[in-house]
């Protein structure tokens, strides 16, 4: 799923992110889980189902006869139509692109490998990780 799906969902949500940033007064509002749900779903809806579509074929999940739809479009580029407007004035350091907003966390290690042999060892210690 994460062949451009993620991305692009990310993409939409940072932007309604900023874009409630310039729009609303949020000294005075906290971000909770609620309003960031709100806005989870928000931008799910923004994702095409040509987008989904596009990403399933390029992983492989597609019927053979399946004909119109190009595997090698690059899903990694961030249209700048769709960039935000006023980013001057949320960002403060003219070295920031909105790009790099986007792309914060692209090399965010989120999962681990573990061998047998770890998880025995992080369950018989009461949770040490292994050295």
């Amino acid at each position: 799923m994460d062949q451009g799906i993620i991305k692009n969902l990310k993409h939409f949500y940072k932007h309604l992110l900023v874009e409630s940033i310039l729009i609303e007064d949020f000294d005075h509002k906290k971000l909770n889980i609620l309003y960031a749900s709100r806005m989870c779903k928000q931008a799910w809806d923004k994702v095409s189902e040509r987008t989904i579509m596009k990403c399933f074929h390029k992983a492989g999940f597609v019927k053979k006869e399946t004909e119109g739809v190009n595997a090698a479009e690059n899903f990694d580029e961030i249209d700048p139509e769709l960039a935000v407007d006023n980013w001057e004035d949320v960002n403060s350091d003219p070295s920031i692109l909105y790009e790099d907003l986007v792309n914060v966390d692209q090399n965010v290690v989120v999962c681990d490998k573990s061998t047998d042999e770890d998880i025995i060892h992080y369950c018989s210690t009461g949770g040490e990780q292994p050295s």
